[in-house]
């Protein structure tokens, strides 16, 4: 029986995925071991930096995944406290820069929408 293929793509969020209790780890125990877990993680990008890195970064998968997860914007949205306390994005462009992600995987994975799952925070 073939492994399932996942991938998990975005920001800082991804970076912990594979350690002892990450969810990358937690999916691995999940399908009690076939899963085939690929990270492709870029700390500190925005979703409109994820954009222009996602198409490069996802043709080196190899065979298409059986599914994908975006873990991205957790720092674009949530008001943070400090100097700069706005998010550095409004919804509205989150939102387009979120479209824009979700054509570009399905344009370079044949995956269909049913298997891409978006793990992004709500504007806070």
């Amino acid at each position: 029986m073939a492994s399932t293929r996942v991938v998990i793509f975005g920001d800082s969020q991804v970076s912990d995925g594979l350690r002892l209790h990450g969810f990358g780890t937690q999916l691995n125990h999940r399908f009690a071991g076939a899963a085939d877990i690929s990270l492709r993680s870029f700390p500190g990008y925005s979703m409109s930096w994820l954009n222009l890195v996602v198409g490069g970064s996802l043709h080196n998968v190899g065979s298409n995944p059986d599914y994908v997860i975006v873990m991205a914007g957790r720092d674009e949205l949530i008001q943070k406290t400090g100097r700069d306390p706005q998010p550095t994005a409004t919804p509205k462009e989150f939102g387009e820069s979120v479209e824009l992600l979700v054509r570009k995987v399905t344009d370079v994975l044949d995956i269909q929408m049913k298997n891409m799952f978006l793990l992004l925070p709500l504007p806070v």
